[in-house]
């Protein structure tokens, strides 16, 4: 049997997004005897920087600069307002009398009509009658998933064999998490999706309960990291790495903050923040005028190999994310994958990699400083036999549950096959 595989992203392989799909998509190009990737939320022009299989085309479909693109789509959404074509009752009672989630979905429809205009001219080249199946794969939850709808009903007029599906991860997953505790077209996504996959159990629970007509279309499949062995650590070198964007949602600024509270504790400890976002120059700014007590590191955006390289080469005592919302973090699967230890906020599936007490500790969202600082020292002051059970609880941890050479195989099986399994 021949099969091919539309995966919808919002830039891979373009630009530096998406990162955790480089972990995939390598699995996906030994299952699929053809891969179309069209990356739907570009600028006309934006160059390709990663690479990305031998048996795959690539496509950006913009056409014109994406600000511009996405003023378009919010003015012609305010034009049809009241009109939308595609919703049903369950995503009209959701949005009730409210004028601001009107407009939303209105957006989000026009975006969707638009990217999948985008994607006719490139499809049509595609002799689709060649695969026995074909698998639609929006890596988002979103309007990229509602365009992977359009993308289906055409395709299927065409008496071609196709599914979709879908990955739901954060902010197209949780509506609490948007400004307006709403999502637009979550029946009419879940409808017409053949299942979706949730990256954590909170994120598929979670569907399953605001979703609850088509429950038995919602999984939980984890994703996965590669294996590039254990890191060491260095008993007198206390260093803490965070991984994230700068920005209010991952508090960096916050966690900058709170390692004021070592000055003059006596205690050896130096920070390393990969990563960069609007908030870089205050998060510096905290290091450079509080922190000058200890060393800082702040290496800016590198890529996941350079994230790999770092934590095998470089002694790392502790991982910390402090964020406000998560999914599940592919950052903390990099770091237990090295059998680093992890302080987590336990938001969203945080709770699912970070065992309380086993590979490291879980902080309440609303924390204090005083709460962080005293699972830090507890981290510290653990004699050699407690702390390296931690990291090889981390090590072993990742091993069970987010090897991307197991998970990402049983992923494929899922969506290969007619039946879909929990």
């Amino acid at each position: 049997m021949s099969n091919c595989l539309i995966l919808l992203t919002s830039s891979f392989p373009f630009k530096g997004e998406e990162t955790f799909l480089e972990n995939e998509i390598s699995f996906l190009e030994k299952s699929f005897d053809k891969i179309i990737i069209l990356a739907l939320e570009l600028s006309k022009g934006d160059d390709i920087t990663r690479v990305y299989p031998s048996n795959a085309d690539v496509y950006n479909t913009s056409s014109g600069k994406k600000k511009i693109l996405r003023i378009k789509d919010t003015a012609k959404g305010a034009l049809n307002i009241f009109k939308n074509r595609r919703i049903n009752p369950q995503d009209a009672e959701a949005i009730g009398s409210s004028l601001s989630r009107k407009a939303f979905s209105s957006y989000f429809e026009e975006r969707s009509i638009r990217q999948f205009n985008e994607c006719i001219g490139i499809l049509d080249r595609f002799d689709f009658s060649k695969f026995d199946s074909i698998t639609i794969y929006s890596y988002w939850f979103f309007s990229i998933c509602l365009t992977g709808v359009y993308i289906k009903d055409y395709i299927k007029s065409q008496n071609h064999n196709v599914k979709l599906i879908s990955r739901a991860h954060r902010y197209d997953l949780y509506a609490y998490i948007n400004r307006l505790d709403y999502l637009p077209f979550r029946n009419t996504l879940a409808k017409e999706c053949d299942a979706v996959f949730a990256c954590s159990e909170n994120g598929r629970d979670y569907l399953k309960k605001t979703i609850p007509d088509y429950s038995e279309k919602f999984f939980c499949s984890y994703l996965g990291t590669t294996d590039y062995g254990i890191s060491t650590y260095d008993k007198e070198d206390f260093h803490i790495v965070t991984c994230a964007r700068t920005n209010e949602i991952k508090r960096i600024d916050r966690f900058a903050s709170a390692l004021e509270n070592f000055k003059d504790s006596g205690l050896k400890i130096r920070w390393t923040h990969i990563g960069d976002g609007k908030m870089q120059d205050t998060v510096k700014k905290i290091a450079e005028t509080r922190l000058s007590f200890m060393k800082t590191e702040f290496p800016g955006n590198i890529d996941n190999y350079a994230v790999y390289n770092f934590y095998k080469t470089k002694p790392v005592s502790l991982f910390v994310n402090v964020s406000l919302n998560e999914g599940l973090p592919v950052s903390i699967m990099e770091a237990v994958s090295f059998g680093i230890p992890v302080i987590a906020t336990d938001v969203g599936g945080t709770g699912e990699i970070v065992k309380d007490g086993y590979n490291g500790f879980l902080l309440d969202k609303d924390f204090s400083d005083n709460d962080l600082i005293r699972l830090i020292k507890i981290v510290y002051n653990m004699n050699d036999e407690e702390y390296e059970k931690l990291r090889s609880n981390s090590r072993l941890f990742w091993e069970k549950h987010f090897n991307a050479s197991d998970n990402y195989p049983l992923f494929i099986k899922d969506i290969t096959t007619q039946e879909i399994t929990a």
